[in-house]
């Protein structure tokens, strides 16, 4: 399962991450992910987010891959 993990306030005392994988699991329409030539392209897939992203001041984005179903 895929998550995007979004570093806000990157290099400053502030700096935090928030986790977006079980929002992806529990919403798929929310974060559109498209692996129709995954198989053909050694590995490459999209994922899609939200303006939210792009809107704060940092941009820096990681992908987890984790089981999302459980958050214990």
């Amino acid at each position: 399962m895929f998550g995007i993990k979004h570093y806000l306030d990157f290099g400053t005392p502030y700096a935090h991450a928030e986790e977006y994988g079980y929002d992806i699991y529990w919403n798929p329409d929310k974060f559109p992910l498209d692996t129709s030539s995954y198989t053909t392209s050694n590995g490459v897939f999209t994922v899609t987010y939200g303006e939210k992203f792009s809107e704060d001041d940092s941009a820096f984005l990681s992908l987890s891959i984790k089981d999302f179903r459980y958050w214990w």
